[in-house]
């Protein structure tokens, strides 16, 4: 599977741990450089990318096909960054052209709670706060063959009405 999930929090990777799946997950270098998690990170084969780097950007992509080839799931936040506000930014293409060119299934979670307990650009932990994640049924590439850009779409609009459900 492609799995992707909506993007508010550094807790957000502990979240999809606590899925119980295997995965590689796409992150960006620098996190790879923190003391103990990074060194972590490269141990296990995790995926790195220089946002903004095409060289970087392709070699990501080269190397989350060789793992969906190998049978490994692969883990995106097709955003590209953490939401500032909680809301889900735009997604970018790459997850879905990567399904549809391996002809494997997007599996889209939704993450809620994370983005309170430890938004972008706040220094400070909110504890006692609940989170909750939905797994969403898989996006079938033979239902958009050739149409990368509605995969995205519905993906999107499906995840945001999820994301509106869990804070109701």
């Amino acid at each position: 599977y492609v799995i992707i999930g909506n993007h508010s929090s550094y807790i957000d990777i502990l979240v999809c741990y606590a899925l119980f799946r295997k995965f590689k997950f796409v992150s960006k270098e620098m996190i790879f450089k923190i003391p103990l998690i990074g060194w972590n990170m490269y141990l296990n084969q995790y995926v790195k990318i220089r946002r903004g780097n095409l060289s970087s950007i392709k070699e990501m992509m080269a190397t989350c096909k060789d793992w969906l080839k190998m049978g490994a799931s692969v883990l995106m936040f097709p955003e590209g960054t953490r939401t500032e506000t909680g809301e889900i930014l735009p997604f970018r293409a790459g997850s879905f052209n990567l399904a549809l060119e391996l002809d494997v299934p997007i599996v889209p979670v939704v993450i809620y709670g994370t983005y309170e307990v430890f938004p972008k650009n706040r220094n400070e932990l909110r504890t006692f706060q609940p989170i909750h994640a939905r797994v969403l049924p898989p996006m079938m590439p033979k239902d958009y063959e050739g149409k990368p850009g509605k995969m995205k779409d519905d993906a999107y609009k499906m995840m945001s009405e999820t994301l509106n459900e869990l804070r109701a």
